[in-house]
This record gives C-alpha cells, sequence and structure tokens, in this order.
C-alpha cells in the first residue's frame, strides 16, 4: 500500500491521535495492514477510514486511591488522630451533650445539636 508525502501528511494527525490513546506504533501498523484487500485502489481513502474506525478509546484519567480512611467526630469534625472517638462522637463532645440543657422545650438526655454532614 503506497502512501505519498502529501498523504502522509494528511494522516499524520489522526496517527498523532492513535498515539495520545495509548497506541503503540505497531498498533497503529497492525489496523492499516491486517485484512488488506488484493487490490487498493485508493490506498489514502483506506487507510484513512481504517485509522478513523478503528481508533482506540480515550484514555480514562486514574482515579485516587483511598489508601485510608480517617474517622472524624459527627459534631465537631476533629480527627481521629487527635482525639478519641466513641460510637463516631468524641470524649469532649459526648460529655457536653451529657450535661442537661436548661430550656423551654428541652427533654433531658437528649441531644441538642445535630452533626454537621462531611462536604468532600
Amino acid at each position: 500500500m503506497a502512501l505519498s508525502d502529501g498523504d502522509c501528511g494528511s494522516l499524520e494527525p489522526l496517527a498523532q491521535e492513535w498515539l495520545s490513546r495509548g497506541a503503540t506504533p505497531k498498533d497503529i501498523t497492525r489496523a492499516l495492514t491486517e485484512g488488506l484487500p488484493p487490490a487498493v485502489s485508493n490506498p489514502a481513502g483506506l487507510a484513512r477510514r481504517r485509522l478513523e474506525s478503528k481508533m482506540p478509546p480515550k484514555q480514562r484519567t486514574p482515579r485516587a486511591r483511598v489508601t485510608r480512611v480517617l474517622m472524624v467526630c459527627g459534631i465537631c469534625e476533629q480527627d481521629e488522630r487527635t482525639v478519641k472517638l466513641d460510637r463516631g462522637i468524641c470524649e469532649e463532645c459526648l460529655a457536653a451533650d451529657a450535661e442537661p440543657e436548661e430550656g423551654p422545650g428541652t427533654v433531658p438526655g437528649t441531644f441538642l445539636r445535630l452533626p454537621r454532614r462531611w462536604n468532600p
């Protein structure tokens, strides 16, 4: 399959796209040459069609791997490296919530503060 310099120049962006998607020069050669018909009347058109139709998928960017989960207090959000947690609440917040707060409509022994949601 003979290609002119002009043909190769027009196919170069497609070959660059293949390489940017992780293909090797061998992959490009294989896509262009495997299963060729006995006679090729338009080599540049055949090469363009094969490079476009057999284009490898774009590579996804790898996700960050989670190596350690860090627990935080559900009320004050201090992490487990700085305070001791008991069922998701640090000792300071447990002690503060154990003290009954006086006021209208309060029920002794209930939590009055709701934990803030953690937003990544």
